[in-house]
């Protein structure tokens, strides 16, 4: 007879990046453009950037919001400090989405810490395609 050996992985325990005094350290970064200003534009962008292991923001890019936001985020970005990415409390270099919200000046007082966008964006992507599916279904007569 033989026996059957289970093989387990280890547990891994993983730290996102965090900005150093919050999103709103980054917010306050932010140079507002004349354009957007004259405009009255405000809005959120979607930043993409690689968080080294010495907490240094790399390969900076804004994949969604309005354009006019893109560069005066990427800046933003660009000067803020991180706690860089852990794994089992050794800092590594990781991908991290967030979302970057634009108020005009004087505009918005108080500002929640956005959640990162791997949580949110997962939970929105199960929603939509529920819905969707749901009209699908309904359309071809699947549901009564």
């Amino acid at each position: 007879m033989s026996t059957t050996q289970r093989h387990y992985a280890p547990i891994v325990y993983m730290d996102l990046p965090q900005p150093l005094g919050g999103f709103a350290a980054i917010r306050s970064n932010i140079i507002y453009p004349d354009t957007a200003l004259i405009l009255q534009l405000e809005g959120t962008v979607i930043i993409k950037c690689i968080i080294d292991a010495d907490g240094r923001p790399q390969d900076v890019t804004a994949t969604l919001g309005p354009e006019l936001l893109f560069n005066a985020a990427i800046e933003a970005v660009r000067l803020s400090h991180w706690n860089p990415a852990r794994v089992d409390g050794h800092p590594v270099s990781d991908t991290f989405s967030f979302a970057l919200d634009f108020y005009l000046p004087g505009s918005q007082t108080d500002v929640e810490e956005p959640a990162p966008l791997g949580i949110r964006s997962s939970i929105i992507q199960l929603v939509l395609v529920s819905a969707v599916f749901g009209i699908v279904f309904l359309l071809r007569g699947y549901i009564i």
